[in-house]
């Protein structure tokens, strides 16, 4: 196509078939088989034909425009382009614990390092986004790591792991979670969900009876719950609650403790895979 549009190029600057291919070392029919060719590949014609002489139509006047930007960024590559003039979308996903403490700080330091990438973030729970990612409507995605195996064109990179507690008012931080699991309300994390399953799994091996108050998807309201006074919750020790400044007590759940794994998720083969590696960095 670059030759091609050299030719028309060429065409436009000596003004006829002949100089152009004594220009280009061609002849004057091979300028316009090449020309013909061009139209062919654009679906539209590039000169007018009408008189005596072809010459360029304004539809070829605006290829000619875009050859100079075309040829302009590929100067820039042979160059290497600095990172101030990287543009493209990325479009990340993210439950809400990392929503609220990784995505901020990785974001901005994203932002300072490209700062012409254009930025889509969409929330979701990590099944929603997990499928979002295999779908190719996201480039990559924070989520809690599933329990079936990563596989195919989609790849996982554990960003830390985070143990679970049992968190309770903070007047009843003296006591043993034993204890506050026999004698509070409980305040379910959705069992529906990864994490959710992990704590239901773990009160059934230890064969400890709750008494369910309310079950909900979000260790953020969760919290907020029990330090309204409302009950007892085991949930993950995410970093966004100390954003919270919430007066819990955090009981630890001793040898028997579980955690889960917060990590990326991401195409393996996706057209931005350079700008989700530097946006791994930055949440690092």
């Amino acid at each position: 196509m670059m030759d091609l549009l050299h030719t028309l190029q060429a065409v436009a600057r000596y003004g006829t078939f002949a100089l152009a291919g004594d220009r280009l070392g061609i002849t004057q029919s091979a300028v316009s088989m090449q020309l013909k060719k061009l139209e062919e590949q654009l679906g539209y014609a590039v000169l007018d034909r009408s008189g005596r002489k072809a010459l360029i139509n304004d539809a070829g006047r605006k290829v000619l425009a875009h050859a100079q930007q075309i040829e302009a960024l590929l100067s820039q590559l042979r160059q290497g382009i600095s990172e101030a003039d990287v543009t493209g979308l990325l479009r990340i996903g993210s439950v809400s614990t990392t929503l609220l403490f990784d995505i901020p700080a990785a974001l901005a330091k994203l932002r300072a390092q490209l700062p012409k990438l254009e930025l889509h973030l969409t929330p979701g729970t990590s099944l929603e986004l997990m499928q979002a990612v295999e779908e190719e409507r996201l480039d990559a995605a924070l989520i809690v790591k599933p329990q079936h195996p990563i596989e195919g064109d989609v790849s996982w990179q554990t960003l830390r792991q985070e143990p679970f507690v049992l968190i309770a008012p903070a007047h009843a931080s003296l006591r043993s979670a034993a204890d506050l699991l026999a004698s509070s309300p409980f305040i379910r994390y959705d069992r529906s969900s990864h994490g959710g399953g992990l704590v239901d799994r773990y009160l059934k091996r230890q064969r400890i009876k709750v008494s369910d108050r309310v079950e909900v998807d979000s260790i953020e309201a969760i919290a907020l719950m029990v330090s309204g006074g409302q009950g007892v919750a085991i949930i993950p020790d995410a970093p966004c609650l100390s954003k919270l400044k919430l007066d819990v007590a955090y009981i630890s759940l001793g040898e028997e403790s579980l955690y889960r794994s917060i990590g990326m998720v991401a195409r393996a083969d996706g057209p931005r895979v350079h700008l989700v590696r530097q946006f791994w960095q930055a949440l690092q």
